[in-house]
Parts: C-alpha cells; sequence; structure tokens
C-alpha cells in the first residue's frame, strides 16, 4: 500500500511530465486545443469518468501505468477548475519525461510524441486533500 505522501509525490510527478498518454500532442491548432481544453474542463468537472479515460491514449499502454493514469485523470473530478490549459514542455519537462519510470519500475516510452502538458488549478476553496484512514479496530 503507498503512504500518502508517496502517492502524492507520484501524482505530483506524473502531473509534472504532462499528460504522458493524454492525446494532446495531436492538437496543434489553437481553436483544437481551446476544444480539447472546454471538453476535458467539462468532463472534469462533471465527474465523467468514461470521458476522463477517454482522452487517455491506450494503444500499446501498459496495463499498470494506465490503471495509474486512469487514477490521476479522475482524482478531485466534480470539483470546480479555476484554470485548465494547454502549455508547450519546458526542456526540464522533456528531461523528466525521458528519465520517467512508470509504477512498475521501468522506463516509460510514450508511443507517440509529447509536445504539450495539461496544467490545471483548482480554486484554493476546493483543494483535494487526502484524509488519513482510521486505525483498524484492535
Amino acid at each position: 500500500m503507498y503512504r500518502t505522501a508517496t502517492l502524492r509525490s507520484l501524482i505530483n510527478a506524473a502531473f509534472s511530465l504532462g499528460t504522458l498518454l493524454i492525446a494532446a500532442h495531436a492538437l496543434a491548432a489553437s481553436p483544437v486545443e481551446s476544444a480539447f481544453v472546454e471538453s476535458f474542463r467539462k468532463a472534469y468537472e462533471a465527474n465523467d469518468t468514461k470521458a476522463l479515460h477517454g482522452f487517455l491514449y491506450t494503444k500499446g499502454a501498459d496495463r499498470e501505468t494506465l490503471d495509474m493514469f486512469k487514477m490521476m485523470v479522475t482524482m478531485g473530478a466534480g470539483q470546480k477548475l479555476s484554470s485548465v490549459e494547454l502549455i508547450d514542455l519546458t526542456d526540464a519537462d522533456k528531461k523528466k519525461i525521458s528519465s520517467a519510470t512508470g509504477p512498475n519500475g521501468k522506463p516509460m516510452k510514450s508511443p507517440i510524441p509529447i509536445t504539450k502538458k495539461l496544467v490545471m488549478k483548482k480554486s484554493s476553496k476546493q483543494q483535494t486533500r487526502i484524509q488519513p484512514r482510521p486505525a483498524p479496530p484492535s
């Protein structure tokens, strides 16, 4: 079982790597990007897990890695977002992606070129908090 800090670190690292499996790579034109971002926002705020999973590129994906991204893309879904944007990767992002490892410890490799990352910001009143589990009865 992952400790809360480890899970948060894994989620933060994966989000900072961008949406490795989200098909944002194909979005070149600004109107297309805007449509993608708006569709993602609507699905996220509506807690539409089927639509959110539909944004993931699954062809040839490692099952464990895909399950991790499915969990991450839906974490906090149903909350209002203050902003959502697709931005170009920085050199630091590209370096992180090239050395990333999946949940199975193997190097992560994308079957498609990654050129953008999706950055989501929640309003400060609605930050996701992971609650500690109560101790099991003895």
